[in-house]
């Protein structure tokens, strides 16, 4: 019996691929972005199965519910083919499954090409496989890009402090050297810039002195109390290197 190994090897690697991109937006959403054979459920020994994964992915709101379908569909086309002898062909496979199966298989055929085709329904498989890396890598894009930009708030924000700072400490030192450089001729006068020395001098040390709040520019705070504030435990290359 031909059990037709060429298309099973096929099926095989798109379904291999399809998780590898799975695992690969589970752990991004996890914040985990090195050494993912260490978790207990990602790595090479992984505890939790495909459709778990998935299911994970729905629950917390990353792909829709079309999109769980799509993933699914490829998957159960996996099964049978990795799991029954006797189905060696898409025709075998489409008279096993139910008709919900079969409709929403139907939807990737190309276009002028026919469900009782074989050629059509590989197509069709590979249409499949190919809509559902594109909608995980659309995802990932947009998980980096939503970190991103969360570092250029921090980093936005870090700039605005520093140019605040040097802005107050700027202002105060011209205004100490005008008072100053200032002829004082009257008491009035001199018992008015004494004054403004002396609140000068005041607000300057509350700066530097005890009576400040600590507050350490972004670009030297912990890294790891930074990647805390986006839910991240495991590390990543560059993103949050605020001296940049």
């Amino acid at each position: 019996m031909d059990i037709n190994k060429e298309l099973r090897s096929e099926i095989l690697e798109y379904s291999l691929n399809l998780e590898d991109g799975v695992n690969s937006l589970i752990l991004l959403c996890l914040g985990i972005f090195d050494d993912k054979n260490a978790t207990r459920l990602f790595g090479n020994k992984a505890s939790i199965s495909f459709k778990n994964k998935i299911d994970l992915l729905y629950d917390i709101g990353v792909i829709s519910k079309e999109e769980n379908a799509d993933i699914e569909l490829l998957m159960v086309i996996r099964n049978k083919f990795l799991h029954d002898l006797n189905c060696s062909t898409f025709l075998i496979l489409l008279d096993q499954v139910d008709n919900g199966i079969k409709n929403k298989f139907q939807r990737h055929i190309p276009s002028g090409g026919n469900i009782n085709s074989e050629e059509s329904c590989k197509i069709a498989c590979f249409n499949l496989f190919g809509h559902n890396i594109r909608i995980l890598l659309n995802k990932v894009r947009e998980r980096r890009m939503k970190f991103e930009r969360k570092h250029e708030v921090l980093k936005s924000k870090n700039e605005l402090i520093i140019f605040q700072y040097d802005l107050f400490f700027d202002f105060m030192s011209d205004l100490l050297v005008i008072v100053e450089e200032s002829a004082l001729e009257n008491t009035e006068a001199q018992n008015l810039g004494n004054l403004i020395l002396e609140k000068c001098q005041e607000y300057t040390s509350r700066i530097s002195d005890q009576e400040m709040p600590e507050m350490k520019p972004l670009s030297q705070m912990d890294k790891e109390d930074i990647k805390s504030y986006f839910d991240i435990n495991r590390s990543h290359p560059d993103l949050f290197d605020l001296d940049s």
